[in-house]
């Protein structure tokens, strides 16, 4: 059984290049390990159940325009926002074979330096739940803790 959180980036696309696991296992690993910790520490806005790439999953926050995914900026404004293109970052992701597992949470509009301010709820501190793990991109420091 593989470990999700200790597995580093490297040692995960270690394992898919030597196809010890296959990127659809090391997503639905991660979707596994979310179900259990994510209600409490809230770093996801969403998640998306089927990987599109060849490769490891990642995590973008939610200001990153993703097609096909919706993306609030961490604002209920942006609500049902789906965009149609993706962001320069997000296609340079998917042409390296990486796949979406989800979107971070973040300040409403990455305007903060806690997500306290995300309009669906902050993001709690893994080691410390009763804590925010502080930047504008607490749901991402929250994912990797």
């Amino acid at each position: 059984m593989i470990d999700t959180l200790t597995l580093s980036a490297e040692a995960a696309m270690g394992l898919v290049e030597r196809r010890e696991v296959s990127p659809a296992e090391l997503h639905a690993l991660y979707l596994d390990a979310l179900a259990e910790r994510d209600p409490e520490l809230h770093c996801f806005l969403r998640l998306v159940e089927e990987p599109s790439g060849t490769a490891i999953p990642i995590a973008l926050k939610d200001v990153i325009s993703t097609k096909g995914v919706e993306t609030t900026a961490g604002s209920k404004i942006l609500s049902g926002y789906v965009p149609v293109i993706d962001s320069t970052v997000a296609a340079r992701c998917g042409s390296a074979g990486l796949s979406l597992l989800g979107k971070t949470n973040t300040d409403e509009f990455a305007m903060g330096s806690s997500t306290e301010n995300s309009a669906w709820g902050p993001s709690r501190n893994p080691w410390d739940p009763t804590r925010v793990p502080g930047g504008s991109g607490g749901g991402s420091a929250s994912a990797v803790s």
